[in-house]
């Protein structure tokens, strides 16, 4: 899943994050993550980062009637790691996400 900026509060960024499974994510760094990303996926993710911690909620293009999933991480230089898990009534997805934030992308 690739993740570009959509909005950002007053205006937008650039940079994306890159979620293979078996890798690590690839992100542009930010002088903040917070804000709001539209993925290749279809998807939304509101993403808020506090200090160390960061978080998601992703929801699918239908206001998150297909899926809804949620993270919560922990960011050390520039490496991302944290637990994801589907919302959904009859998803039970869930596990470890690794993500690496990189200058270029």
């Amino acid at each position: 899943m690739k993740l570009t900026p959509f909005a950002l509060g007053l205006g937008l960024a650039s940079g994306c994050l890159l979620a293979v499974p078996g890798s690590a994510a690839v992100c542009k760094p930010f002088a903040s993550l917070s804000g709001v990303y539209k993925a290749n996926d279809g998807g939304t993710y509101r993403i808020r980062a506090a200090g160390d911690t960061v978080w998601w909620l992703g929801r699918s293009a239908d206001a998150g009637e297909s899926w809804t999933n949620v993270f919560k991480g922990t960011r050390k230089g520039n490496i991302i790691t944290g637990q994801w898990a589907d919302l959904n009534s009859g998803a039970n997805g869930a596990g470890a996400l690794t993500l690496k934030v990189t200058k270029n992308f």
